[in-house]
């Protein structure tokens, strides 16, 4: 019996070939889309070879203020937990930033972009002690230094010993003290972690691989590591922000809160040596019969002088 004699059958047939287009077209669809999306995650702007120049490392001009700026309003669009977070009864945690990288002469957006990167404190809201505790897993490998201001002061010192041993304090010794690869120096070939040849065109990039010798999956690295390619693409985005807040608030008559507290202690200093000091003017003598006011060379004085010209004298 033919297929026209059965109309079930024949509604069959074409319900599982239409089945069956579908089912290819859906999968050709998650293909584009996940080509897509792989394409769209990679950073375009990356290099491997020239992550971050010298200059911008050793950059130490950001200031507390600055930093607890950028806290308060990060590029996430909320306040970050280090905003508000205290780690001893005098400090906040922007002060310990800003004070560990002017001790290393090291950037502190740098500590930044390693505090989000190792665990995400800068998008954040809440965390807890023990993450804050290891805020920038360093040390780690060996010995972890405990506590938010030892973490800060250990990843800014390893920054600084990495960079001083690539200009030439030590370089017979570039392996780091935490168990991170050794062996990278400018204009030499190194390999990643994730298979990927490298030779950093300067010092800086070279620390940032000895730091996390990863390219990383927005640079064709290994998808499951952030790496130096995510660290590019934190560095581009707050000091963009950081950038844009400064010169939003730039102007002719914009005055901010460091240079206030600048104004204020230079007035406090001036009035502790000289006291208070008040613009006085000299009250001007009532003019008797016969006299005639001149003004001398003195300014503010005035000297009473008669018809003949001559300077009168009060005798006693």
């Amino acid at each position: 019996m033919s297929l026209a004699a059965r109309p079930h059958l024949m509604l069959l047939v074409l319900s599982a070939s239409l089945a069956a287009s579908l089912v290819a077209c859906s999968r050709e669809n998650e293909a584009v889309t996940s080509a897509h999306s792989a394409a769209t995650e990679q950073e375009p702007d990356f290099e491997p070879n020239n992550v971050l120049d010298d200059m911008s490392m050793t950059d130490t001009s950001m200031t507390a203020n600055e930093v607890q700026a950028f806290l308060d309003r990060t590029p996430y669009g909320k306040r970050s937990v280090l905003a508000t977070y205290e780690p001893t009864k005098t400090t906040t945690a922007a002060q310990v930033i800003a004070l560990a990288a002017r001790r290393y002469e090291i950037n502190p957006m740098l500590l930044l972009v390693r505090a989000q990167l190792e665990n995400e404190l800068v998008s954040r809201t809440t965390a807890t002690e023990t993450v804050l505790a290891r805020a920038f897993a360093c040390g780690l490998a060996t010995t972890p230094a405990r506590g938010f201001e030892s973490q800060a002061n250990c990843a800014a010192a390893q920054l600084r010993t990495s960079l001083d041993r690539l200009t030439g304090k030590a370089k017979a010794a570039r392996a780091t003290t935490d168990g991170t690869t050794s062996g990278w120096a400018t204009n030499e070939r190194h390999m990643t972690r994730d298979g990927i040849e490298v030779v950093p065109d300067n010092d800086a990039t070279a620390v940032l691989y000895a730091y996390k010798p990863w390219v990383g999956r927005l640079g064709n690295g290994d998808p499951n590591v952030g790496g130096i390619s995510a660290h590019a693409r934190l560095w581009r985005d707050f000091t963009v922000s950081a950038r844009s807040r400064t010169s939003a608030g730039a102007g002719p008559h914009a005055v901010t809160q460091e240079a206030m507290r600048r104004r204020m202690l230079s007035r406090l200093r001036l009035r502790r040596k000289h006291g208070r000091v008040r613009r006085v003017r000299c009250k001007r003598p009532e003019q008797l019969p016969g006299e005639r006011p001149r003004r001398s060379m003195h300014r503010g004085s005035l000297r009473m002088r008669d018809r003949r010209g001559l300077r009168r004298r009060s005798h006693l």
